[in-house]
């Protein structure tokens, strides 16, 4: 009889926990679905909104991108892990578990706070790059020195910003990172000390640099017109230089041509012994012969022979001359010249 009664009491209670874990099952199914279903049509929006788009250009886009976790990836993944802990949740409180619902129950009230904080996380890192580029191009226009590097402090400033208001909405401990901001605080005061000492001592040296420049350009120019005036002395002189060789090539002229006309004028006056005429002009260049009152005369060199002289004394003293060339020779022929 008591084997009896244990194992109706067993039974009862398997009877009585089987509604519980058919119900159980139910919800977990539900909830795998739903989760699904969610999670897909978060990832939808997330595409179609452009939100993945504006968030794959910030940091931490580009690297979740990289590591092959676009933004509607990683909202899927978060909508499908959240419903599957609801479900889990509800699943284990139906089955009377109580060990494991108090768990799941405070996992469950944690859910709002870490999904809080990754769209605090999102939506940040979208507007800090926003700033940061409206911010770049501000500098940009206005011509500042180093747009770029005050561009990259505010950013990381609007960061620090957000990740500490994300991981506070997550409840996280954030006093490590409170005393990491003093530090970076601190620093950036003494650095901006040291910037604008050295921003001071660089203006200071570009003032130097500027003046420094001029002292120089001035100096080069003085050298250059120095080395300007030497050069052009020294063109001075060779151009005086080139007007006295010209000069005296014009005075040799003169004096060529002054000697010319008188040897031409010697060469027109009427000799009395031609022969001895004609001998002193052709020299070594020629033969001159006279016979039966006329004078042949052969040209042994026509390059040095004085061509102009011989005919201007013949024919002022009454020749008549003639030229031929008889076997590769020139002769010269000259006759009395008859009137009439």
């Amino acid at each position: 009889m008591d084997l009896t009664a244990l194992l109706d009491r067993i039974i009862a209670a398997i009877m009585e926990f089987l509604p519980r874990i058919a119900g159980g099952c139910a919800i977990l199914l539900v909830g795998w679905l739903a989760g699904r279903l969610l999670a897909r049509g978060l990832a939808e929006v997330v595409k179609r909104t452009g939100m993945e788009r504006a968030f794959g250009r910030t940091v931490l886009g580009r690297a979740l991108e990289r590591s092959g976790m676009p933004l509607s990836k990683m909202v899927s993944v978060l909508t499908k892990v959240i419903i599957y802990i609801v479900a889990i949740f509800l699943a284990l409180d139906t089955m009377g578990l109580g060990v494991f619902s108090t768990l799941m129950r405070s996992l469950v009230e944690y859910i709002p706070h870490l999904a809080a904080g990754l769209l605090i996380i999102v939506i940040g890192f979208i507007v800090t790059d926003f700033v940061g580029d409206t911010f770049l191009a501000l500098l940009e226009e206005m011509r500042v020195a180093f747009a770029r590097a005050l561009t990259a402090i505010l950013q990381i400033i609007l960061y620090f910003i957000v990740i500490t208001v994300a991981l506070t909405v997550m409840k996280v401990d954030v006093s490590l990172l409170q005393s990491f901001a003093n530090i970076i605080a601190w620093g950036v005061s003494v650095g901006t000390a040291v910037g604008l000492g050295i921003a001071f001592g660089w203006g200071l040296k570009d003032i130097v640099a500027r003046n420094a420049g001029k002292f120089f350009e001035s100096t080069l120019s003085v050298t250059q017109r120095v080395e300007a005036g030497l050069k052009l002395k020294e063109y001075e002189k060779k151009i005086k230089e080139l007007e006295d060789t010209v000069k005296r090539q014009e005075d040799m002229i003169k004096e060529m041509k002054a000697r010319r006309e008188v040897e031409f004028k010697e060469l027109e006056r009427v000799v009395s012994d031609l022969d001895k005429k004609l001998s002193d002009i052709v020299k070594d260049t020629g033969t001159v012969k006279f016979s039966y009152g006329a004078y042949r005369i052969e040209v042994k060199d026509p390059a040095r022979f004085p061509w102009t002289e011989v005919i201007i004394v013949l024919s002022n003293n009454g020749f008549r001359v003639t030229l031929e060339r008889v076997d590769e020779k020139y002769l010269i022929e000259a006759r009395p010249y008859i009137g009439g």
